[in-house]
């Protein structure tokens, strides 16, 4: 047993010594040899290829959140937040590839990977932090409880829509990264007490329904402001190049659409089906109630 745990301490070193040495390696063979680095630039196969990189993480995420949920484990929801955070960052850089959705390089592009992988490895560092339940519950009860976790994802939502705040995150890749930065960590904040694997910090069926009502009003103000706007709101958005002959009004129409019936109906398809599996569960129980109290009657009557 004893020489069991050097060895495998020798494995672990080694292992973490193969994953450091690789990419030198691989950065060695191209400065040497330069003809190996072969220039690619294929839009509809980048497309493809970050969208499906994406998707393995989202996967990979999901299982780490799941067995996290299974354990109570806070360290090991961080590192799912890592693969699901950065894939959502890799999705957003998919989509605004050029000549695929949007006309030309934008700034989507460019800061979309850097956001996320600052965003996954702020998450990477938080996992290392000795993070025992009882400690995890109290950081995280200061700001994911549903009031402080709801404020905080709607006020970052409505502030984002000032025009002065997109004015200047169009104009400013920094700004730009750190608004965006802002809103995915509240959004995964805001998240928490409808499915966080932590069981003290969720709702119930209940407080969920009222807590995703909720959350269905405030978007709604900017998505009914960029709806009924007859002109452009954000003067940075007036001189860039319009994709499939759409006019800058109609552009932010349809986002405000986007915004406000999409984002709602969607929150309140989960409000449905949260009220229905709750309603049923109660009637079952309801039944076995009843069904108990009637053995219990008929075992009790006289003979």
């Amino acid at each position: 047993m004893a020489a069991a745990v050097p060895r495998r301490a020798s494995l672990r070193v080694g292992v973490w010594a193969f994953h450091l040495i690789l990419p030198l390696l691989g950065l060695w063979l191209l400065l040497v040899q330069p003809h190996f680095d072969v220039m690619l630039e294929h839009h509809g196969i980048h497309f493809g290829l970050v969208v499906g990189v994406a998707a393995v993480n989202v996967a990979l995420g999901l299982r780490m959140s799941e067995v996290s949920h299974r354990r109570a484990d806070a360290r090991l929801f961080l590192v799912s937040l890592v693969f699901l955070s950065s894939a959502g960052f890799l999705l957003l850089h998919a989509l605004a590839t050029p000549q695929v959705l949007l006309y030309g390089r934008n700034a989507g592009f460019t800061i979309a990977t850097p956001v996320g992988l600052l965003l996954a490895a702020v998450f990477a560092a938080a996992s290392s932090l000795d993070l025992t339940p009882e400690r995890a519950d109290a950081v995280l009860r200061r700001v994911a409880r549903p009031v402080p976790a709801a404020v905080l994802f709607n006020a970052l939502v409505v502030a984002s829509h000032w025009t002065v705040v997109v004015n200047t995150s169009v104009a400013s890749a920094p700004v730009h990264y750190l608004v965006h930065l802002a809103l995915v960590a509240s959004a995964f904040v805001m998240w928490i007490p409808v499915c966080g694997p932590w069981p003290s910090l969720r709702l119930g069926p209940a407080g969920t329904c009222v807590y995703l009502f909720a959350q269905s009003i405030v978007p709604t103000v900017p998505g009914a402001w960029l709806t009924m706007a007859d002109s452009p709101v954000y003067a940075a958005y007036d001189h860039l190049p319009r994709l499939w002959g759409i006019g800058v009004v109609a552009d932010q129409q349809y986002a405000g659409l986007i915004m406000k019936l999409g984002g709602g109906a969607w929150l309140w398809a989960l409000i449905i089906v949260i009220f229905f599996r709750w309603a049923l569960a109660q009637e079952r129980d309801d039944r076995r109630y009843n069904l108990v109290r009637l053995e219990d009657a008929v075992d009790s009557a006289p003979r």
